[in-house]
């Protein structure tokens, strides 16, 4: 029998979920008021339902061919979808080169007509991609019409480590990329945080988790040009991983 490429996505998305509504139903026990039961219910239901909602939509586009799931998950997009503005642009061709295609990528200020960005942004993400598509969680006040504009840098950072993820759905197809993203969330035991966290790992790029290549080139962005010693030494231990890849021009 052929493995489902799926269920280690499925099982991730398990795990997250049952996460999500314990998260949930802690909050509402924390409301004052004697419908304490019924809110827990309420809330368990609501994120449950939004929860299915996401992975049935993300189950569809794995099983589309590429262009048509390219095309399906585009027009989730809704009215509010922006190009990427000139120096987004540039710097995406600059850390990014050829792999990246900003003209085919977009940025919504929220979930768009999606389940899949409204139940990241239940679990708190600050942003999330689907395929040529970047969603900011309006929470985290990301400059909307410019990421590059924060102070802080922030902004660039995060939209460097969103862009990665269209180069991975674009390189690998929806279905190879949720099969991946759920076999390391299998390997990170359902702790999504542990993904981002490759400096523990020692990995070089090619051998990290979706997350840790995100977070890598995202890093490297926001470290490179630095003058505090500690950050000298991170951006190293960054060049040595990268080295190879072609990104950042290494």
């Amino acid at each position: 029998m052929i493995p489902d490429p799926l269920d280690s996505f499925r099982r991730a998305a398990a795990g997250v979920l049952a996460r999500m509504e314990r998260a949930f139903v802690e909050r509402a026990l924390a409301l004052p008021g004697v419908v304490l039961g019924k809110a827990a219910n309420s809330v368990r239901d609501a994120v449950a339902s939004e929860a299915q909602q996401a992975l049935a939509a993300a189950e569809m586009l794995a099983r589309l061919p590429h262009h048509l799931a390219d095309m399906l998950a585009d027009s989730w997009r809704g009215r509010g979808a922006r190009p990427l503005t000139p120096r987004e642009r540039l710097t995406t061709a600059d850390v990014f080169g050829y792999r990246a295609r900003p003209d085919l990528l977009r940025i919504v200020n929220g979930p768009g007509l999606s389940s899949i960005p409204r139940a990241a942004f239940s679990n708190r993400n600050p942003a999330i991609t689907i395929g040529n598509t970047i969603y900011l969680n309006p929470a985290s006040k990301w400059p909307a019409r410019d990421l590059t504009t924060s102070r802080d840098g922030s902004g660039t950072e995060l939209l460097m480590h969103e862009v990665m993820h269209t180069i991975q759905y674009r390189e690998l197809g929806y279905s190879r990329f949720l099969a991946r993203y759920g076999a390391d969330m299998a390997a990170a035991k359902g702790d999504a945080n542990e993904m981002y966290r490759y400096q523990k790992r020692g990995r070089p790029f090619d051998r990290e988790m979706l997350e840790g290549q995100a977070q890598m080139v995202g890093n490297y962005q926001r470290l490179k040009d630095s003058t505090d010693p500690k950050d000298q030494t991170r951006r190293a231990d960054l060049r040595r991983r990268l080295k190879g890849t072609g990104l950042h021009g290494l």
